[in-house]
């Protein structure tokens, strides 16, 4: 299995597919659910669909839609830009792989119950960043490209630094289901400042806050796979 470079990786909209991997390990760790080579399978999981899931593509170029999720408002149906059906949004992958996965645990395939609990991960920790929650067509998202696309280089940038001054975010504790969780860490995100051109001088404080969702999520992730008592928390 081989992930391109991190540099390498196109993806305009998202956080680097590095970050995903970093803040998982960071976690994971306090969650001790993983060990050996299903570590090592879910921390690489975690980051392919930046490079595998890219959405629906314009003139050949990935959209990245389906890693933005908009609550359904009235008159504004839409849960992301171009998702015409419903199935292009990051609730519709996210919970795409919390079924594969459990459809894994029936078939006792620990392989796939990695696999597929770090695919949705990824698409969950997408939403801890503000604009991915953000309301906008897809005109609108690729204005905001470039701000977009440094915010989280940003984050990359210092991800040791904002992982290692983590504290609690707004984020309710001890979640009963993987879709209350995904639409708690939306809701908790739609409150965030939003990073902008004008705002670089709260970039940090931004970036902290978005970092500390991410973590929390994450461990509330963590604690619902131990929930549900997936045999994913084996070592092969």
């Amino acid at each position: 299995m081989k992930i391109e470079h991190i540099n390498n990786n196109q993806q305009s909209f998202g956080l680097k597919c590095q970050t995903h991997r970093f803040l998982t390990a960071k976690t994971v760790k306090d969650a001790d659910i993983f060990s050996g080579e299903n570590l090592k399978d879910f921390l690489y999981y975690v980051q392919k669909p930046d490079f595998d899931e890219t959405g629906l593509k314009i003139f050949g170029k990935p959209t990245c839609n389906n890693h933005f999720f908009y609550p359904e408002q009235t008159f504004r149906p839409r849960l992301s830009h171009l998702d015409f059906y419903g199935q292009n949004n990051a609730f519709a992958r996210y919970m795409y792989h919390i079924i594969k996965m459990f459809s894994s645990m029936k078939k006792s395939d620990i392989d796939g119950q990695i696999e597929h609990a770090a695919r949705a991960k990824h698409f969950l920790d997408d939403m801890s960043v503000g604009l991915h929650v953000e309301r906008g067509t897809v005109l609108k998202k690729y204005k905001e490209q470039k701000v977009h696309k440094d915010f989280e280089t940003y984050i990359f940038e210092n991800q040791d630094t904002f992982a290692k001054n983590h504290t609690s975010s707004e984020l309710q504790k001890n979640h009963r289901s993987f879709k209350d969780l995904f639409m708690d860490t939306v809701q908790i995100s739609l409150k965030t400042e939003l990073p902008a051109e004008n705002n670089k001088d709260r970039w940090k404080n931004i970036a902290q806050k978005t970092v500390d969702i991410n973590m929390d999520s994450s461990n509330e992730f963590f604690k619902l796979l131990k929930h549900y008592n997936l045999p994913v928390i084996e070592n092969k």
